[in-house]
């Protein structure tokens, strides 16, 4: 069990209304979320922990969670491709990707097919993503992406960009 953590800034956080619709924010100091004419200052959230009740400048109340990986990868950008959470768990079945396993990535897109990836190597093992059409700054998206959302953030991706791979053997699969 994970133990209490709060909200930070740049962290994705969900709003959840009574009727359990989820409207995606990225926290950032200063900032505010509108919904149907009522705000909430990012400031309210920032710093109090996962499942606060906020309310809104007209009295509406929400709960504010941190979304599990599968809440996350169907609100998350996207571009062209889209993958789904059950298409990612079946991806990950026929890969036999498991604990402790090293995979070698071949474009990231979303990065939702990342995320699932790191969930499912656990903290010994490492996916490294090589992209060979991604511009700098979505490299720095996705990167960024990738630790804010990160279980364990000491297992983030390694994008390469230019093209840079590393040979089989440094892979240790």
């Amino acid at each position: 069990m994970r133990a209490m953590s709060t909200f930070q800034p740049g962290q994705r956080v969900h709003l959840v209304d009574k009727k359990g619709r989820q409207y995606a924010l990225t926290l950032k100091a200063g900032d505010r979320f509108q919904h149907s004419g009522e705000t909430v200052p990012h400031d309210d959230l920032i710093g109090r922990p996962d499942g606060t009740m906020v309310r809104f400048s007209g009295g509406k109340t929400m709960i504010a969670l941190m979304p599990t990986l599968a809440e996350y990868t169907l609100k998350m950008p996207r571009g062209a491709q889209v993958l789904y959470p059950k298409d990612i768990a079946m991806i990950l079945m026929w890969a036999d990707v498991y604990p402790g396993a090293s995979v070698f990535e071949a474009g990231v897109g979303s990065a939702a097919l990342t995320l699932g990836l790191l969930r499912a190597v656990g903290d010994r093992a490492q996916v490294v993503s090589i992209c060979t059409k991604m511009r700098q700054r979505l490299q720095m998206v996705c990167t960024g992406l990738m630790a804010s959302s990160s279980p364990d953030r000491s297992k983030v991706a390694r994008i390469s960009w230019p093209w840079n791979p590393l040979p089989y053997s440094m892979l240790n699969m």
